[in-house]
Formats: structure tokens, C-alpha cells, sequence
């Protein structure tokens, strides 16, 4: 790791039934891989923020965050 190394920072929701069950998403770009709704911070967004974004985006959906966990 050098000094000038960047990081991305990305946010992904968890979302659960009655069973419990997760919702997980299949990409359709790249090597299609499983998984949470979610992604990259843009500079100056917050995780709440882009998580209400990418819900849109993904799921075309729009959602109230009840809980940010680390």
C-alpha cells in the first residue's frame, strides 16, 4: 500500500423477510456474481445516501433506512 493508493468506499442494504431470508441479486454486467443491493460512495455522499440510490437504481424501490450498523 503506497501513500497515493485510493479506496473505495460502497454501502450495501440487507434486506430480510418474515423467515428471515435474504434478498440477494444476481448482476447483469461482468462475471454476473450474487449479491446485496448496494454500492460505491460518490465523493461527498454519505452511506445513507447512496444506499436509498442504489435501492432505487437496483430495485426500483424507495426505501426508508431504519438502521446503519457497521
Amino acid at each position: 500500500m503506497a501513500f497515493n493508493d485510493l479506496f473505495r468506499i460502497s454501502a450495501h442494504a440487507v434486506f430480510t423477510d418474515a423467515d428471515d431470508k435474504v434478498l440477494i441479486l444476481k448482476a447483469n454486467y461482468a462475471e454476473k456474481r450474487w449479491g446485496l443491493p448496494g454500492g460505491g460512495l460518490d465523493l461527498g455522499e454519505m452511506v445513507h445516501q447512496v444506499l436509498i440510490r442504489e435501492c432505487k437504481e437496483e430495485l426500483g424501490v424507495d426505501v426508508e433506512i431504519l438502521l446503519l450498523m457497521n
